[in-house]
């Protein structure tokens, strides 16, 4: 892939297929995450339930097997709706994998109705994207891709001087709302704070750009990978 198509893509399981050489397992499940609530905020109770365990495992206060067995649980209680199925997908041991079908299936649930969503075949999935659905684009999802994973083309060195309490209290505020409407203000802080690199200071103040749990800006902000 080259910087061009990545800039233009609009497939956004080919762009999953070409990161999955990048370190990032946890940025490819927020990507999974992330096209999940797209299709659906707010999530029905068991869905967010799901999705939060899972975050928790992310962030490291829950362990894997203890999150598998959480949602397994849910899975089983009761009669669910197809939507909370899909947060499911993200519990295959190979990131990239809960990346693939997470993207695959949201923008299956986004393309068909509640009623015309084959829950069954969802449920015996065999892990591969298909084209059982025929058109389905993933089009919408690219820009989440972007965000979370900025142009690897032109990796941002980013100094550690640009952490001020000011900046990462802003991050860390966006981050665990989801609320990322002071990202114009973060990029006042870090230029404050010195930085003039354009990818990180556009990023943040561009209008039209999406901004999710992952963005590459606040990652580096807080330090995460």
């Amino acid at each position: 892939m080259t910087e061009r198509e990545w800039l233009d893509a609009n497939d956004a399981l080919a762009i999953v297929d070409w990161v999955k050489h990048r370190p990032g397992d946890r940025k490819l499940r927020l990507f999974g995450i992330n096209c999940i609530r797209f299709v659906c905020d707010p999530l029905s109770v068991d869905c967010e339930r799901k999705i939060k365990l899972v975050e928790r495992f992310l962030g490291r206060s829950m362990g894997w097997e203890g999150m598998i067995g959480r949602i397994r649980a849910l899975s089983e209680k009761g009669k669910q709706i197809p939507l909370d199925w899909l947060p499911n997908c993200l519990l295959s041991n190979n990131p990239v994998d809960a990346a693939l079908n997470s993207c695959y299936w949201s923008a299956v649930y986004r393309t068909q109705t509640v009623l015309e969503f084959d829950l069954q075949s969802f449920i015996e999935y065999d892990g591969q994207p298909t084209s059982r659905y025929g058109d389905v684009t993933t089009a919408c999802f690219v820009p989440l891709l972007h965000d979370i994973f900025g142009n690897p083309f032109r990796p941002v060195a980013f100094d550690p001087r640009w952490q001020t309490s000011t900046a990462v209290g802003l991050a860390r505020t966006m981050y665990d709302a989801r609320d990322f409407g002071a990202m114009p203000i973060l990029a006042d802080a870090l230029q404050d704070a010195g930085c003039e690199d354009d990818a990180i200071l556009n990023h943040c103040r561009d209008p039209q750009q999406v901004h999710v749990r992952g963005c590459w800006v606040v990652d580096l902000v807080l330090g995460k990978s």
